[in-house]
C-alpha cells in the first residue's frame, strides 16, 4: 500500500477509548449536510436488514447512537455499545432530549466481546464507521454471530480499504485524518474472509458514497465526489469511498 493515512497514533484498547472520550461533546457530522447523510445511511441499513416490527436492534460501536434512535420504535427495542464512556453518556443524553420512540438502553461494552450481550438475543446487529476502530476485528465478528437469533443479520457500513483515496491520495498528500494508527480498513475480499470464519452465511457486499471531507481540502472532496458518481456508473469499486457487508446466522 506504500504510505500510510495520517492517523492519531493508540498502542491500546484504552487509547481508543480515550480518543472517542474527547470527541464526545462536540461530536459532529464533518463529512457534509448531517441530515441528508444520515438519511442515506438508514435507507441502505433498512434496505439490507430486512427489519421485523418487533426486533430487537443492537448498534456496535453506538458513538451518540443517531443511527439506533432513528431505527428502533413501535415494538422495536434496541441496544447501543461504545466502548467509550463518554459517547454512551452523549447517547442516553440525545435519547433523553429526543423523546426516542422506543426502549433503548446503552451500555459500555467492547465490540470485540459484547460481554454485557446475551447469546442469541439479538434481531439485527448493525455498525457504521466503527468496524475499522476494532483492534480485533474476527473476534468482532464471532461476537457479533454468538449474539445474534439464527437468521439474524450483521450490517456493516464501513470505509473502503480498496477505495484510491485510502490507498493512494491521502497517504501521498499526508492528509490529517480523523482516524487511529490501528485502524484496518477491509476490502470486500478481506470482509468476506472474515464473515466465513465466523460462520456467517448469505453473504452480500456492495460500495456506498462515503467521502470524508472533513478530512481533505474541498477541492480533493470536489474531486472524489465526481469519481464516486462515475464509480457508481462503471461499477469501479476503486472510486467507492465506502464498502458495506452483510452475513447472515444460519
Amino acid at each position: 500500500m506504500g504510505r500510510r493515512v495520517n492517523t492519531t497514533c493508540v498502542r491500546q484498547k484504552r487509547d481508543v477509548a480515550v480518543f472517542f472520550d474527547r470527541l464526545a461533546r462536540n461530536y459532529e457530522e464533518t463529512h457534509g449536510h448531517s441530515d441528508r447523510l444520515l438519511r442515506h445511511r438508514l435507507n441502505l441499513i433498512r434496505e439490507l436488514a430486512c427489519l421485523r416490527e418487533d426486533a430487537l436492534i443492537l448498534e456496535i460501536g453506538c458513538g451518540k447512537a443517531g443511527h439506533l434512535l432513528s431505527l428502533v420504535g413501535g415494538r422495536r427495542q434496541g441496544i447501543g455499545i461504545d466502548i467509550s464512556s463518554a459517547m454512551i453518556r452523549e447517547a442516553s443524553e440525545t435519547a433523553g432530549l429526543s423523546g426516542s420512540r422506543g426502549p433503548v438502553s446503552f451500555r459500555v461494552d467492547e465490540g470485540e466481546y459484547l460481554a454485557t450481550i446475551a447469546d442469541s438475543s439479538i434481531d439485527l446487529a448493525f455498525c457504521v464507521g466503527s468496524f475499522e476502530h476494532f483492534l480485533d476485528q474476527k473476534a468482532a465478528l464471532s461476537s457479533a454471530y454468538r449474539v445474534l437469533k439464527r437468521q439474524a443479520r450483521f450490517v456493516c457500513l464501513t470505509p473502503n480499504g480498496a477505495s484510491v483515496y485510502y490507498r493512494w491520495v491521502s497517504p501521498f498528500l499526508r492528509l490529517p485524518a480523523r482516524h487511529l494508527s490501528t485502524d484496518a480498513f477491509v476490502t470486500a475480499a478481506q470482509a468476506g474472509k472474515l464473515l466465513t470464519q465466523a460462520g456467517f452465511e448469505g453473504q452480500k457486499f456492495g460500495y456506498w458514497s462515503f467521502i470524508p471531507k472533513g478530512d481533505m481540502p474541498a477541492a480533493v472532496g470536489s474531486v472524489l465526489q465526481v469519481l464516486d458518481v462515475i464509480g457508481r456508473l462503471v461499477l469501479a469499486p476503486f472510486f467507492r469511498g465506502g464498502l458495506y457487508f452483510v452475513g447472515i446466522k444460519p
